[in-house]
C-alpha cells in the first residue's frame, strides 16, 4: 500500500528540473515581449527557469535597453 501511495505521489507532483545556463534568443524575445502580461512566476514556469533566474535577465535586458536580436 505505501508502494502504491508512493507511486502515485510522485505522478501527481513530478519534481521539475529546471533550465540552467546560457539563455536561447527565443526564450529573451519570449520573456522580454510578455514582461508585463504575466508574472514573473508564471514566466518561470513557461520557460522552466528559476525566478531568481528570471529576475536577473529582464535586469539585464532592461540595462541594456531591451532585445536587439530577433531569431
Amino acid at each position: 500500500m505505501q508502494r502504491l501511495s508512493s507511486m502515485l505521489e510522485r505522478d501527481a507532483f513530478p519534481v521539475r528540473e529546471t533550465r540552467k545556463g546560457k539563455w536561447t534568443a527565443e526564450e529573451e524575445f519570449y520573456l522580454w515581449n510578455h514582461r508585463d502580461v504575466l508574472t514573473v512566476e508564471k514566466l518561470a514556469a513557461r520557460l522552466n527557469r528559476e525566478q531568481e533566474a528570471v529576475v536577473a535577465k529582464l535586469q539585464q535586458l532592461a540595462k541594456k535597453g531591451g532585445i536587439s536580436h530577433v531569431g
